[in-house]
């Protein structure tokens, strides 16, 4: 009866350690064709990585072209709708100008 219970006691922490030993040895491995594969994919992260960096820059070199481009259309805007008020207002653009005064002026002189 003794021997039962030491083969008990032995018995199932021995098949845990065998059970154990078994799982860990048949465990994957990773394959040469798996590690280039793997390298050429961390090859084209980077790449890709730089090309979207690449993109970014020039998308804010574009964004900028572009609000120049519309502050010179503002500009363009404000003086055409400069020049449509004072034809609008043709003949008298600048009413404080006078040009019959400044011809008097000119015969005074003489």
């Amino acid at each position: 009866m003794n021997f039962r219970k030491i083969g008990k006691a032995l018995g199932i922490p021995t098949a845990a350690i065998g059970i154990a030993l078994l799982a860990s040895s048949c465990r994957p491995m990773v394959t040469p064709e798996q590690l280039q594969t793997l390298k050429s994919q961390r090859e084209q992260k980077a790449s890709l990585t730089e090309q979207i960096a690449a993109q970014k820059k020039e998308a804010s070199k574009i964004k900028s072209e572009i609000g120049a481009r519309k502050a010179e259309l503002k500009k363009c805007q404000e003086d055409s709708d400069f020049i449509k008020q004072k034809l609008s207002q043709w003949p008298n653009v600048w009413p404080d100008y006078n040009p019959q005064a400044k011809e008097s002026e000119g015969e005074e002189k003489k």
